[in-house]
């Protein structure tokens, strides 16, 4: 008998909290090894990070402390939720400029006796600019925590000869 999608969707959900192995797994869901085994090899633990923190998280919720402590942690936690969401949004506007490889600013243009208006002129971003936007999401990332502020940051041209094609390994290292 064939599983069905939803049934498949489950094992790989079990699977990927990190908290069952293939036997238990196999039991679990009334299925042979073999066929969690077919369904679950290659795939990561990747939620066990997320099933540790909230055990803490329920955990610590069981702990003794005041009401005006708990309301604390808990507005400092907001916050720290507020900075990552915003973090996320920078790293997403970053992203699209330098995909983009564009600029822009506003620039006064003189139309004659003493008449300006103000222009957006579109330009190419120049090396410069490539390490400044790093450098924001470097600095963006040690505020958020992502990274020890003890890290450096490392930008190297990967394309001295072709402007318009610039191209750059970032790397962060301890």
């Amino acid at each position: 008998m064939a599983l069905s999608n939803t049934k498949k969707k489950n094992i790989v959900a079990d699977w990927k909290t990190g908290a069952f192995s293939l036997n238990k797994l196999a039991k679990k869901h009334k299925i042979s090894v073999n066929t969690v085994k077919k369904i679950c090899t290659g795939l990561a633990h990747d939620n066990a990070p997320l099933v540790k923190a909230l055990y803490e998280v329920e955990n610590l919720k069981k702990c003794t402390k005041s009401e005006q402590e708990i309301k604390a942690v808990e507005n400092v936690v907001k916050i720290k939720l507020e900075v990552n969401d915003l973090s996320l949004k920078i790293f997403d506007k970053l992203n699209t400029k330098v995909d983009a490889g564009k600029a822009q600013k506003v620039v006064t243009v003189g139309l004659g006796d003493g008449v300006t208006r103000a222009e957006v002129v579109e330009y190419d971003y120049q090396p410069e600019h490539y390490e400044k936007l790093a450098n924001t999401a470097h600095k963006l990332a040690q505020a958020n925590g992502a990274i020890d502020s003890g890290n450096k940051l490392e930008i190297n041209n990967q394309n001295q000869q072709a402007q318009s094609q610039q191209g750059f390994i970032i790397k962060v290292e301890d």
